[in-house]
């Protein structure tokens, strides 16, 4: 992918938009589909290695933004395991008269 490509198809799928292919820039994905049901063959419409590799695509930019779900909800699940051991810490040295560091 180019600079930037990423960033463009992932606002298409975060709308649950058809992205668009060569010859078809600056065309919406309701102008494409409107074109598309009146009977034009859109460019990309022409061989399934051009659809197979849009879906490919398509599934990196999701499976991308799945995976940056997975991992900030892996992160505040760790710091709130953290903050209980902590706690669970505090709580055993302050009957003790035990001075904790931490």
């Amino acid at each position: 992918m180019l600079p930037g490509e990423a960033a463009a198809m992932a606002l298409y799928a975060a709308k649950g938009e058809r992205i668009p292919r060569r010859g078809e820039v600056g065309l919406d994905s309701n102008r494409i589909e409107e074109f598309e049901t009146s009977g034009y063959v859109m460019s990309g419409n022409r061989n399934k290695k051009m659809n197979a590799v849009r879906l490919r695509k398509e599934n990196q930019v999701i499976s991308a933004e799945e995976k940056r779900a997975i991992l900030n909800l892996q992160k505040e699940e760790r710091m709130k395991k953290e903050g209980a051991i902590i706690s669970q810490v505090r709580a055993s040295f302050s009957g003790t008269g035990m001075i904790l560091i931490v």
